[in-house]
């Protein structure tokens, strides 16, 4: 056509504007990057409160042998971790259950446990009895824990709250 012939003639294809510098290229190039970093700040901001910082509260132990499970509770109270030096599951027939045992108390079930590992919710009416001065405790318990409502097996692990 005399469209392309004048365009080859005048050598109009050199004053073309090249693809990088195209209002369109440009266009989706900001809006690439605007999406980058809006998923980028949400992911920040959603993963952020997950996280939950927990301090240790007490070392349990056999008697006479060193720590071998650690207690943590998070800021709120709500969130305590039992992490074990090494793993330790409860038989087919058997339990682990975890007791808080206030100053001059009887024991108080926090948890039926199938391992000394792993992180549980604190129930509601307990999480003030978790203070320093209390006693954590693991018992041996029948699968299902306790029938009675008290420890009925062996105190394996203990440790004051501090």
């Amino acid at each position: 056509s005399g469209w392309q012939r004048l365009e080859r003639e005048l050598n109009l294809a050199h004053y073309r504007t090249p693809w990088y510098s195209r209002v369109s290229f440009l266009r989706a190039w900001a809006l690439g990057v605007s999406a980058a970093l809006v998923l980028g700040i949400a992911l920040i901001a959603l993963r952020a409160p997950t996280e939950t910082t927990l301090t240790p509260i007490a070392q349990l132990a056999m008697k006479g042998a060193p720590p071998s499970v650690t207690a943590a509770l998070s800021a709120d109270r709500r969130t305590l971790e039992l992490r074990a030096v090494r793993p330790v599951v409860a038989g087919p027939l058997q339990s682990y259950e975890l007791w808080v045992i206030p100053e001059g108390g009887a024991p108080i079930s926090l948890a039926v446990l199938g391992q000394l590992d792993g992180t549980l919710r604190v129930p509601e009416g307990h999480v003030e009895r978790l203070r320093k001065g209390a006693l954590l405790a693991i018992s041996v318990e029948p699968a299902g824990g306790s029938p009675t409502g008290a420890p009925t097996g062996p105190v394996i692990l203990s440790g004051a709250i501090s």
